[in-house]
């Protein structure tokens, strides 16, 4: 089974890379309306070295044929999962 994993970011600016525990990631499918079979979007609120921090994941199963996966790749700006 192949699947394609993407992470997206959304955090304040001005901070350090330095993170000392897992994420608590939790699955928010259901938020994004009907999804392809084999889509899933999970979500994490927790903070990064105290700062706020979102971020997002989708994990898409790519074993169906006529499944078409498109990047936007943001300079300077905040997309959510649905934009």
């Amino acid at each position: 089974m192949r699947t394609i994993v993407c992470l997206f970011l959304f955090f304040t600016p001005f901070f350090s890379v330095s993170v000392h525990a897992q994420p608590t990631w939790v699955n928010v499918s259901s938020s994004f309306g009907q999804l392809p079979k084999g889509t899933n979007v999970y979500k994490t609120t927790d903070s990064l070295d105290g700062k706020p921090f979102v971020a997002y994941y989708a994990e898409i199963n790519l074993n169906h044929k006529k499944r078409k996966v498109l990047v936007d790749t943001s300079d300077n700006r905040r997309l959510t999962p649905t934009q």
